[in-house]
């Protein structure tokens, strides 16, 4: 019985201590590079995400020198 109720504590604390961890991933990120139609990196170019979800209002980036733009911590919007 001591064992059973060991195991059980453990598992106990294990869900306890991995809540946070499972909660800090409700975070996204949208990656991308912008070319022109022969392929070649545009770099300075603002690019604007928006949606009727996207808390916070719309966002902009601009591509780096690689062509490049990252929108980090994107929160899910809240289900009906």
């Amino acid at each position: 019985m001591k064992i059973v109720r060991r195991i059980f504590g453990l598992v106990c604390m294990a869900v306890l201590l991995g809540a946070p961890i499972a909660n800090a991933q409700t975070t996204g990120s949208i990656t991308g590079t912008v070319s022109d139609p022969s392929g070649a990196v545009l770099p300075g170019v603002t690019v604007t995400l928006s949606g009727e979800r996207l808390i916070g209002g719309p966002q902009t980036q601009v591509s780096d020198t690689n062509g490049v733009y990252r929108f980090d911590r994107l929160v899910p919007a809240p289900t009906a």
